[in-house]
């Protein structure tokens, strides 16, 4: 006759818990890149939308206005998603930084137009 299995005690770990802290873990992993890769896609959404601000304005191409935007941020030593956020709420009606906007007066000034 076998006896039926006892759970494990404290402080010791089982196979099947092993296997079940693994599991959580890699669902915590992915749910973690996940949240990255949305945040990323907003990112980089608002920086397209940035540029394309840039573009209207500073009547330059889509190329020029992504440099434009980084030495704007290396400028004002602000994130480029910051700057990208404050262009296009400025854009909507909003307030723009004093810093921003006399870093892209300047960047817009030393530029030819195309």
């Amino acid at each position: 006759m076998t006896t039926p299995a006892r759970p494990p005690q404290a402080g010791t770990t089982s196979a099947t818990g092993n296997a079940e802290v693994s599991v959580m873990e890699a669902n915590r992993r992915l749910m973690e890149e996940n949240r990255q890769l949305q945040e990323g896609m907003q990112t980089r959404a608002r920086i397209d939308q940035a540029m394309g601000v840039v573009v209207a304005l500073g009547g330059i191409t889509p190329d020029e206005a992504w440099d434009l935007l980084r030495e704007v941020s290396m400028n004002t030593n602000t994130k480029l998603r910051t700057v990208a956020e404050a262009l296009v709420g400025w854009a909507a009606g909003g307030a723009l930084p004093d810093d921003v906007r006399r870093a892209l007066g300047a960047a817009l000034g030393a530029r030819e137009p195309t």
